[in-house]
């Protein structure tokens, strides 16, 4: 019998969808191995029936902010995930080392997060989201976790201040002469 690379693809990155599916939850209904992405690594689908992004955020719009009458509305989403796609090689390789990584559970996050804004839906924590891009950030730019912003003195005036006093003293004595 003959295997086809996406059947060897979903073999090889059972346990990854496995995991993911279980850090996720109930944010996707299921997660599949994509045969349309060629450069990302993941995209986020919704039913043949389901609500398209537009119609998500417009139902969300007259359910007047109300949880409770949105949840049965939302749409049951499907993660796609591209098999050869270097991001998703190295998250399955990270997970299979370490699924209880705190790490690599927020990658997975901010990569199903960024999936959801390509889509144009909304993303559910907006603030957990902001937290995990400053951490990429800080530690793409190799910045600490307890670096803090260094406060410019007030009380020390330097000689270019006195300058920049002095030239918009100038500046308003010409303005009131030639009035």
């Amino acid at each position: 019998m003959r295997v086809s690379c996406r059947d060897k693809a979903k073999e090889d990155l059972k346990d990854f969808i496995d995991w993911y599916k279980k850090i996720l939850g109930d944010k996707v209904e299921k997660i599949v191995i994509s045969n349309r992405l060629t450069t990302s690594p993941t995209a986020i689908v919704t039913g043949t029936y389901g609500y398209t992004a537009n119609m998500e955020r417009l139902m969300k719009a007259q359910a007047l902010n109300d949880p409770s009458r949105y949840n049965f509305m939302a749409s049951k989403k499907t993660l796609e995930i591209n098999p050869y796609h270097p991001i998703i090689v190295e998250l399955a390789k990270k997970s299979k080392d370490n699924a209880d990584d705190d790490a690599t559970k927020e990658l997975a996050f901010v990569l199903y997060d960024s999936s959801l804004i390509t889509a144009g839906f909304d993303i559910d924590d907006q603030a957990s989201f902001s937290t995990r891009m400053m951490k990429m950030l800080r530690k793409g730019l190799d910045i600490g976790d307890e670096a803090k912003v260094e406060e410019e003195s007030e009380d020390e005036d330097t000689p270019e201040d006195d300058k920049e006093d002095a030239d918009k003293d100038s500046d308003k004595k010409e303005s009131k002469e030639e009035l």
